[in-house]
């Protein structure tokens, strides 16, 4: 198929107002012949930096912008390693290369502080798409969304994971009426100031509404974390103001989902962004006690053969339990685990099933056996589920016993209404059909 006429020389005026005023250092991968990058610079005072592999769109963008590096992208990019960019364009690029998740970290690496990368993605999921699919036709064209020349595909949510991969913040994207009207999706991501410290866990908290019980959950891990971490939320298809809310957030990655995936597929879309020597699953409707991840940490330490951890709890079925206990406030909280922790400092038990409102899992975990099942619907019984895999895989499972975290318990069943008897006799029915009728 014959590439279009104007592949390299067209101008993306619907780019132009996504590039900062202030950038002074532009890089541009994949430049063409610098249309876009030509006219930015007629009103900006800038340097700008091309990577080009088409001879012919090359010698054109030499005399358009300031330094023109011929080659392909893995040829190109690392000869920038040592150079700061405070924007970079990514113009109908990721979807061209085979690692695009590899070149967007090199991306990231190549920010200053408060740069910005700036992205234009086709949409798989446009309602063209979808009626093709309809008739079963997937036909290759010469450029759009089937370019023949395309290695990769991606939704909106895959574009959050993208972006989220690399250490970048989604904080701006073009207009659209649904997920299916957009032909392709501009996004604007920045460096969070939290990614700058080299993080020991990745903390990923599902949601679904319950934003209040989100804003105190987050209260509390900003004031009782001690240990170096990132936080992503992943929001499954909120109606209460909690995708606006995440947007504002300074230290939180997040991935908006169009509808409720459920537990696992949340879980799971947090931990394909993850590369932390561990992952904590956590419920919003919690609040953390103070130095409650470090406490956690610790337990790994004692015993290098365990692979996941959890918390005791006044909300959680089993011998996590303390029972009895009326908590109303985080300094309740507070002062409970201080003393809680102080008459159990170091006490653990090694137990066959942990409940996943919080749990610390090493990545070595789910490098060895994968992540959660998908096939426990919405949510119950994927922790059982995790715990006995990797019993089976050769790690233990413990008890923090000097760690307390509050929790509210069953908060997104109830407020969305969501069938938990049901859940429950669902995913209680594949459990014991997947290990041989077998409860722990």
């Amino acid at each position: 198929m014959q590439t279009p006429a104007n592949y390299f020389s067209f101008c993306r005026w619907d780019v132009l107002p996504f590039i900062p005023e202030n950038a002074r250092h532009i890089l541009t991968l994949g430049c063409g012949e610098a249309a876009t990058e030509k006219k930015f610079r007629q009103s900006h005072d800038c340097h700008i930096t091309g990577l080009e592999q088409n001879p012919s769109a090359v010698a054109i963008a030499k005399q358009a912008i300031d330094k023109v590096l011929e080659g392909p992208l893995q040829k190109t990019l690392p000869q920038l390693k040592d150079e700061r960019f405070d924007c970079i364009l990514a113009l109908d690029i990721f979807e061209h290369l085979p690692d695009p998740w590899g070149a967007i970290k090199k991306c990231s690496d190549l920010l200053t502080s408060d740069g910005v990368l700036i992205a234009s993605i086709p949409n798989i999921n446009h309602q063209s798409i979808r009626d093709r699919l309809q008739v079963d036709i997937f036909p290759y064209e010469p450029a759009g969304i089937l370019d023949i020349t395309h290695f990769r595909f991606f939704t909106l949510t895959e574009i959050y994971k993208l972006f989220v991969s690399a250490n970048l913040k989604i904080t701006q994207t073009n207009n659209f009426k649904s997920r299916s009207d957009s032909i392709q999706y501009i996004v604007k991501g920045k460096k969070l100031s939290s990614a700058t410290s080299t993080p020991l866990t990745t903390i990923i908290i599902p949601v679904f509404n319950n934003l209040p019980l989100t804003k105190n959950c987050l209260t509390s891990i900003r004031e009782n974390t001690k240990a170096h971490y990132r936080i992503i939320i992943v929001d499954n298809g909120s109606t209460d103001g909690t995708r606006a809310w995440l947007k504002e957030q300074p230290d939180v990655f997040h991935i908006l989902n169009a509808s409720n995936q459920g537990f696992a597929p949340a879980i799971n879309q947090g931990i394909f962004c993850s590369a932390t020597p561990s992952i904590v699953i956590l419920n919003n409707d919690t609040l953390v006690s103070p130095n409650w991840l470090t406490n956690m940490l610790a337990h790994f330490i004692t015993d290098p053969t365990r692979g996941i951890i959890g918390p005791m709890s006044n909300f959680v079925s089993g011998p996590q339990l303390v029972p009895n206990l009326t908590l109303n406030s985080l300094s309740a909280v507070n002062d409970y685990s201080n003393s809680f922790y102080s008459d159990r400092q170091g006490k653990s038990n090694d137990i066959e099933r942990l409940v996943f409102f919080c749990a610390l899992i090493k990545k070595d975990v789910i490098e060895k056996i994968g992540k959660l099942d998908e096939n426990f619907v919405i949510g119950n019984f994927e922790d059982d589920d995790y715990c006995r895999r990797a019993t089976a895989a050769g790690f233990k499972c413990s008890i923090a016993l000097d760690t307390f975290i509050y929790h509210k318990g069953h908060s997104t069943f109830k407020t969305n209404n969501i069938d938990l008897n049901y859940l429950l006799h669902r995913n209680r029915a594949y459990y014991l059909k997947k290990w041989g009728g077998a409860c722990r």
